[in-house]
């Protein structure tokens, strides 16, 4: 079991995550304080706390190729069992990420959970043709 503080995304950096200070479950990626309201301040419980994190792809991860294989010293790039993917509406953004992982069958289970925080109809419809282009 490996454990890694990191975001999930399309590409690999650095990005900022939104933490409402009502509730550590809900960081996001995406318009923190439009969700969650307006900074009140240090003492206030409305609005966000900022932090930057590294995001990897899960083709990254999975599926290394450069120097990022290289850095694995010839062991095998892995499996994964069972996926769960809970994003707050950055379904698509870890979808984009996983293509090769998907694609090649390193991931024999996904679980994804379609945010509606921030969601509309139309990103919904977009995950669907993602997922049935990743599988045709």
């Amino acid at each position: 079991l490996r454990v890694r503080q990191l975001a999930l995304g399309a590409a690999a950096g650095l990005q900022e995550v939104g933490v409402p200070r009502a509730s550590l479950a809900e960081a996001t990626l995406h318009g923190c304080a439009a969700r969650y309201g307006p900074d009140a301040g240090p003492s206030g419980s409305a609005g966000c706390n900022y932090e930057l994190v590294r995001v990897e792809t899960v083709d990254r991860l999975l599926v290394p190729s450069g120097a990022f294989a290289r850095a694995l010293q010839g062991r095998r790039a892995g499996m994964v069992d069972f996926m769960k993917v809970y994003v707050q509406g950055n379904e698509l953004s870890v979808l984009r990420g996983a293509g090769r992982a998907l694609a090649s069958g390193r991931i024999c289970v996904l679980l994804l959970k379609l945010s509606s925080v921030g969601f509309c109809a139309e990103a919904a419809g977009n995950v669907g043709e993602e997922l049935r282009s990743l599988f045709s």
